[in-house]
């Protein structure tokens, strides 16, 4: 017997199969699709409950009463006049709905009635406290085809590794939340429902359509209808640049691009050292630390993943690390394993930041090797992520580590300083000798992981251009 995550994914599948089959373009499925699940979601939200600013659809409008599987041609411009109505009536969602005529008439007639058959009552299993509700399901699906398509974001935070950024964060309260990189808006989703005191103000710079449809349609899912969103474009951020005029956050979140450079991305960052450091390296990753760090509230709270070369101490990475220790913003360090994402081993990182540190804790850094809390399925390594985030409170209220000084230990800024700014664990355990060897046999392997990827990249783009360029024979 299928469980209810399979039926639904057969169901998705059955459609993007013969979506593929008949030649239409993948993106104008994708939309499609997350907009029609957004109706669903929508059409089902729960009038009674009488939440403040709680959207609704009117019951003619819902998803169940209008889309019925004869008169496919009248169906078509119904469903678009509808969607595009209710778009404008839900202005905090203002796109989220939206179809517009020349996508509505790429789709052939036998998608719309394989919608009309095959998605009805995907909304009538909701949320449980064991598990998701199927709309939930299906984007999360959704999301997998995306990826194996090139569609989607192959450094996709997962569940886990999310969960663990938002538990860093949870115990502090805030206004304003803010991801510079959502993604598929995981992070801000997970943060605007489990965030004490849930922040009214949510930020989130979008990159394009697929990516604002995906994070609005998971904050929708979580419910969190009354928070006031905003949402960034490029043109918008450089806007910001120019003016100066950059906004401070109580809460940032993010998984920011690796590597690459920052040629067309318009990423503010304050004046100052900040700034300077963004300028001297042109690496994204580092520009969008930067900017995170220059747009925290005087007493915010950020958690960056980043990838491993940000531990070496090496080049822009000691100096990024040492403006960190001279501003005493580093909380926590939780070393990452590789193999977390669905299509890279990339080793990561997990930064902590506070800029409320009290003088009991102004000296004091938390170094956590994660590496030892996974588990295999299959060639994935999954996070153990209860058991991290446990053993990482129990050291900040003061509690015996002696059992775990092989995974946790709490070390200064000073010690920091004086290993020239390394932050890998192992140069903080005892036996010098030895753990020199293997730091830099370490950051060896990463610095070969970095080039191999970069490689990848740059491989994969002249493949690229010679496609394109390439004269057909006759």
């Amino acid at each position: 017997m299928q469980t209810l995550k399979e039926n639904i994914e057969n169901r998705i599948h059955k459609v993007y199969e013969s979506a593929k089959a008949s030649g239409l373009v993948l993106s104008t499925f994708y939309e499609l699709a997350l907009s029609v699940l957004a109706w669903q979601a929508l059409s089902d939200t729960e009038k009674s409950e009488g939440k403040q600013g709680e959207a609704s659809v009117p019951e003619k409008y819902t998803y169940t009463a209008v889309m019925k599987p004869d008169h496919i041609p009248v169906l078509k411009g119904r469903v678009a006049a509808i969607l595009n109505a209710l778009d404008k009536q839900l202005p905090q969602w203002k796109g989220l709905l939206h179809l517009d005529s020349r996508l509505i008439e790429e789709v052939p007639d036998h998608i719309w009635i394989l919608i009309a058959t095959t998605w009805q009552n995907l909304g009538l299993a909701p949320a449980t406290q064991y598990e998701q509700s199927s709309v939930s399901i299906a984007i999360d699906y959704l999301e997998v085809l995306m990826s194996a398509e090139q569609q989607g974001d192959p450094f996709l935070t997962p569940t886990a590794l999310a969960g663990l950024m938002t538990d860093c964060l949870n115990d502090h309260t805030g206004e304003s939340l803010y991801d510079p990189y959502p993604r598929s808006g995981n992070l801000l989703a997970a943060m605007a429902t489990h965030a004490a005191g849930k922040p009214r103000h949510i930020y989130a710079r979008m990159p394009g359509r697929l990516a604002w449809k995906l994070t609005a349609i998971r904050l929708l899912l979580q419910n969190n209808l009354s928070a006031h969103m905003h949402w960034y474009n490029n043109s918008d951020l450089a806007t910001l640049s120019k003016n100066n005029d950059q906004k401070q956050f109580d809460l940032v979140i993010t998984n920011p691009p690796f590597g690459g450079s920052v040629a067309g991305f318009a990423i503010p960052v304050a004046t100052g050292n900040w700034n300077m450091l963004a300028q001297r390296s042109k690496r994204l990753d580092v520009a969008f630390l930067c900017h995170a760090l220059s747009s925290l509230a005087d007493n915010g709270q950020a958690t960056i993943l980043l990838p491993a070369i940000f531990l070496s101490g090496n080049g822009i990475f000691k100096e990024i690390m040492k403006q960190v220790i001279a501003q005493n913003i580093l909380e926590a360090v939780i070393e990452l394993p590789g193999g977390l994402f669905e299509h890279t081993n990339i080793a990561t990182v997990l930064l902590h930041f506070d800029k409320a540190r009290t003088q009991e804790k102004k000296r004091k850094v938390f170094l956590l090797d994660a590496t030892r809390f996974i588990e295999k399925s299959g060639s994935r390594v999954l996070l153990q992520r209860e058991r991290i985030y446990e053993l990482l409170q129990q050291a900040k209220k003061n509690h015996s580590l002696h059992e775990h000084s092989d995974k946790l230990i709490v070390t200064t800024t000073d010690a920091i300083a004086e290993k020239g700014y390394r932050l890998q664990f192992i140069y903080y355990k005892e036996g010098k000798g030895r753990i020199e060897k293997q730091a830099n046999a370490q950051q060896l392997k990463l610095e070969c992981e970095t080039l191999e990827r970069q490689w990848k990249i740059a491989k994969a783009r002249l493949d690229q251009i010679i496609s394109v360029n390439t004269i057909p024979t006759a």
